[in-house]
């Protein structure tokens, strides 16, 4: 189906919610909500169409996402609410699904849940059925229930929950038709709430007490909802009360009814949230044993026997770093060969072709040489490594699909909490190898506002693949054969970084907490979707061009001027842009990299980290001849040429990166050297010595992340955290590049 329209509505502080923007053309608005792996973003996706990343480890929803879902006759607006295993607000995601389902004027809420992990799942859909809210169940992973052997009675289990009970498999677009046909006929009938789980007397007679003094302040609220919310005041969540009602009456309430818990509390001896949980887990077991007729004899065998390895307390973890090698090699292998195609690419047949147009009509001298030696060498030499980070986004979206990662991320905990961060940090820390931006925002997964703050001040040393490019044009100019394990040493390096930082800011600038135990559903193995891996391939591709299109044009415009100024000027380094540079090297020049032009790329980028590379190929590639003749049309000749490389020069290329990888011509976790062929790296070598460049490709692992990230921990934590952040940040970027540069020279590098 296609997509009628989406909006994403980030909620910064999670302690209030902002409705969803109104769309006109939908008949009926509707709430997604279930557990973490429960497949909600596969559902949310089948209805709407939607490309939304689909992972596989919790919380990683942390905004609203919205879509139309185009029903038989009429529209269904789906608002996709944070995973949650319960609406205990013990989270800010857990906060966000109650607030949200308590204040949005929702018509209807489709609950996911995963029908191979029933009774964990039905926890969620018990507290949603007290809220009396219109419920139906969409029973997916349906094919993994019936394969691992459990027999589940679905018209029993409706009759239970008094709600529309549906089988589906949401990866499947097969298995979402039953789904859509019996959505649209039960909103046409008119959604009604479900039966809501009834529990011991003295907890519904607790409930009706708190639920009378509830009654006066909140007269509208039907009763269903009200006992609702008498259960989660029975919990200790008073604080839904500031959601609902002015900040005075909302104190004077809570009053109330912090005294009536306190005196059950005392009355009991026992605390009411422990009997309210208990209860619900005592109607979880009657529905269970209600419905499911069969269990399969062994659950998850094949998951549990790899798990013996992957999760290991001493092989997990070599166990990951061994993968990740692996998966640089595989990407340096293949990237290697297409980085020179791709560089005589943009500077033959493209270049041409700009060129002949340009010509065709009549564009000044100016203007050519501001789109083909500005634009189009800062843009293609960014683009020349377009190949090596599609191949690694490849590979990360199938380990994450497969439930590998979730794998990593519990193997992880151990050392996370050595460094004193909560094993949950790693999943932000895991999201940074894509980009650091999404990764900052993921830390509202984080239950404590200590955890989230020292994961978002560090997670720009966790190498995001825009850095990828530095690494791999270096890597092959100067390293070679080494140039797989250079790579895998700057993403470790940035872990080991991330983690101590973590341990220091915590010593010195945060007080200590007790830590709070990890919980994380690990979820079984399976193939990975080809459309799921497919979408998130392709959404990051073209992120990744988009931004290339956008950004890296306009610095590329912008720079090309500044080094052009005062205009007329011959040697790029007595430009504007070269004087500010030159002012900057000397900081550097202890590092061995004392360049104006090695400083000006780490200037530019703190815009984008792909920036570093097109400013460098710009400044060492772009032709600065007054002749116009030098960016005259293309001859006979040139077009010759250009036939050659997208024909026999493409089909040699790929010829060259199969034989890398399958190792006919290098032995494994071997790099070639096709790229250092380059233009581009040959002027690397004229002004960088190895043990420079070793150093450059540290600092730019390390320094200011972009200004992106930095608008992202500025809108989480605030200017003075992100400041903090920023210089702590240079000062360890120049200290590790400074012993980097000293210790390469003392082995002879």
């Amino acid at each position: 189906m296609s997509t009628v329209g989406s909006t994403v509505m980030p909620c910064p502080k999670c302690t209030s919610v902002t409705p969803p923007s109104t769309v006109t053309a939908a008949t009926w608005t509707v709430a997604l909500v279930g557990n973490p792996n429960a497949g909600k973003t596969s559902v949310f996706n089948a209805l709407t169409g939607q490309e939304q990343h689909v992972g596989n480890w919790p919380g990683k929803t942390v905004a609203y996402q919205e879509g139309l879902w185009p029903g038989p006759g009429f529209a269904v607006r789906v608002v996709d609410l944070p995973g949650t295993y319960s609406l205990a607000a013990l989270s800010p995601e857990e906060r966000l699904a109650r607030d949200a389902l308590l204040t949005m004027p929702f018509d209807a809420v489709l609950n996911v849940v995963d029908a191979s992990h029933l009774g964990r799942h039905l926890y969620l859909t018990a507290e949603v059925l007290e809220l009396g809210l219109p419920t139906f169940v969409v029973l997916n992973m349906w094919d993994v229930a019936r394969r691992e052997g459990i027999r589940l009675d679905v018209a029993q289990l409706e009759a239970l929950l008094g709600v529309p009970v549906v089988p589906t498999v949401a990866r499947d677009p097969r298995g979402t038709a039953l789904l859509q046909e019996r959505l649209g006929q039960w909103l046409r009938q008119g959604p009604q709430p479900g039966r809501a789980p009834r529990y011991p007397a003295r907890i519904e007679q607790a409930a009706a007490e708190v639920q009378a003094l509830l009654h006066d302040a909140l007269p509208d609220l039907p009763p269903a909802r009200l006992r609702g919310l008498a259960l989660k005041m029975l919990e200790g969540q008073t604080d839904l009360l500031a959601v609902l009602l002015p900040p005075e009456q909302a104190a004077a309430l809570t009053a109330q009814v912090q005294a009536r818990v306190a005196a059950y509390r005392r009355e009991w001896d026992e605390d009411p949230a422990l009997l309210v949980a208990d209860a619900r887990y005592g109607w979880v077991q009657g529905v269970l044993r209600a419905t499911v007729t069969a269990r399969g004899p062994a659950r998850f065998a094949l998951s549990q026997a790899v798990d013996r390895v992957v999760t290991h307390r001493w092989l997990g973890l070599p166990l990951f770093f061994l993968v990740m090698l692996f998966v640089f090699h595989l990407v340096v292998n293949v990237a290697d060969p297409f980085i020179t195609w791709t560089e005589g690419l943009f500077q033959g047949p493209i270049r041409h072709a700009l060129l002949w147009l340009l010509h065709q009509v009549h564009a000044p001298y100016g203007v050519r040489a501001l789109l083909v030696d500005g634009v189009l060498a800062g843009v293609g030499s960014m683009m020349t490594f377009l190949p090596g980070l599609t191949l690694l986004y490849l590979f990360l979206a199938w380990l994450e699909d497969s439930g590998y990662m979730a794998r990593v991320a519990f193997v992880m905990d151990r050392a996370m909490r050595v460094f004193g961060l909560h094993g949950k940090a790693f999943l932000p820390l895991l999201l940074g190898l894509g980009c650091n931006v999404p990764a900052v925002y993921a830390t509202r997964t984080l239950e404590r506002h200590r955890d989230r703050l020292v994961t978002a001040l560090v997670i720009p040393f966790v190498s995001c693949s825009a850095r990828l490019p530095v690494y791999l044009i270096f890597g092959l100019a100067f390293f070679g054969a080494a140039t797989v394990w250079v790579v895998w040493g700057l993403y470790l390096l940035g872990l080991v970084v991330a983690l101590a930082s973590a341990w220091v800011l915590q010593r010195v600038l945060l007080p200590a907490e007790a830590p709070t135990p990890f919980v994380l559903e690990l979820p079984p193995y399976h193939w990975p979707n080809g459309r799921v891996i497919g979408r998130q391939v392709r959404r990051r591709v073209w992120a990744f061009v988009t931004q290339a299109g956008t950004v890296i044009v306009g610095i590329s415009m912008l720079l090309w001027l500044l080094m052009n100024l005062p205009w007329g000027v011959r040697d790029p380094a007595d430009s504007y842009f070269g004087r500010v540079s030159q002012a900057l090297a000397p900081a550097l020049e202890p590092l061995g990299f004392g360049r104006w032009e090695a400083a000006g790329a780490l200037v530019t980028g703190m815009i984008a980290k792909e920036v570093v590379v097109s400013t460098m190929g710009q400044i060492y590639l772009g032709e600065r001849q007054t002749d116009a003749a030098a960016l005259g049309p293309p001859t006979a000749a040139d077009w010759q040429a250009d036939l050659h490389h997208l024909g026999p020069g493409l089909w040699a290329t790929l010829r060259a990166a199969a034989r890398q990888l399958l190792g006919r011509d290098a032995p494994a976790f071997v790099g070639a050297t096709a790229a250092s062929d380059g233009r581009l790296a040959a002027a690397l070598r004229q002004n960088f010595s190895p043990a420079a460049a070793l150093a450059f490709v540290v600092f730019v692992l390390l320094y200011v992340p972009c200004m992106a990230t930095l608008a992202a921990q500025y809108h989480e934590f605030g200017l003075r955290w992100a400041a903090l952040g920023l210089v702590y940040q240079i000062g360890v970027a120049w200290g590790l590049a400074w012993v980097t540069y000293h210790i390469a020279q003392g082995v002879g590098l």
